[in-house]
């Protein structure tokens, strides 16, 4: 399972905030298409799958913040933007990954992590999810490691919903009780569970 790269999440929040402002906000989208078009270019063969790819989803995603943005329904529209950038991710780890060799199944998250319509804060549909999970991935994993996004769900009208910031440590945690997987390794840039944020404190500890 993967997240959004660098501060894409963050990226994407400053451009719905322009978009609500009704502020030009292409400039802020070009950039952060750039930048993973960037990356990808120092990864990939020049005629790589993976450029068309991308080309398609920032073409999804500028045909959605072409629709009408209001503080009434910014939540919803708030969750169908971000989850690009774990939409974005995961394609690029999981074609880089197929590079080297290592074959892996690129998976929706969004067709097993099934939740409420409580867009920003989902609140999981567990007996749907598992069984979701149980039925479609299960039988997968028997053969191949699935690559997945964090972060992101739908709702019973399949719309995107998300699980609050930092929800990616959150769905690998649903998605190994729903699978019932023997243990979690989660890869973050601290040593653990810390009790104070490091960027903002200095001498924290892990607990």
């Amino acid at each position: 399972m993967v997240s959004a790269m660098g501060k894409t999440t963050n990226s994407l929040e400053s451009i719905l905030a322009l978009k609500l402002e009704g502020k030009d906000y292409y400039e802020n989208s070009a950039i952060l298409k750039d930048y993973h078009l960037r990356l990808c270019r120092e990864l990939f063969p020049r005629d790589h799958a993976i450029f068309p790819k991308l080309e398609n989803l920032f073409v999804q995603l500028e045909n959605d913040l072409e629709k009408v943005l209001t503080p009434q329904n910014y939540d919803e529209f708030y969750d169908r933007i971000v989850s690009f950038g774990e939409l974005v991710s995961t394609r690029i780890v999981a074609e880089f990954l197929c590079l080297q060799g290592l074959i892996v199944l690129w998976q929706d998250a969004r067709e097993v992590i099934y939740t409420n319509s409580d867009f920003r804060f989902a609140k999981i549909d567990w007996t749907k999810t598992r069984k979701s999970c149980q039925e479609k991935w299960k039988p997968l994993l028997e053969n191949f490691p699935i690559l997945t996004q964090g972060f992101i769900g739908s709702d019973p009208r399949g719309r995107t919903t998300t699980l609050g910031r930092e929800g990616s440590d959150f769905t690998a945690a649903i998605l190994a009780t729903c699978l019932d997987a023997g243990s979690v390794t989660i890869w973050k840039d601290v040593p653990g569970v810390l009790n104070a944020d490091p960027k903002l404190f200095l001498n924290t500890k892990k607990i």
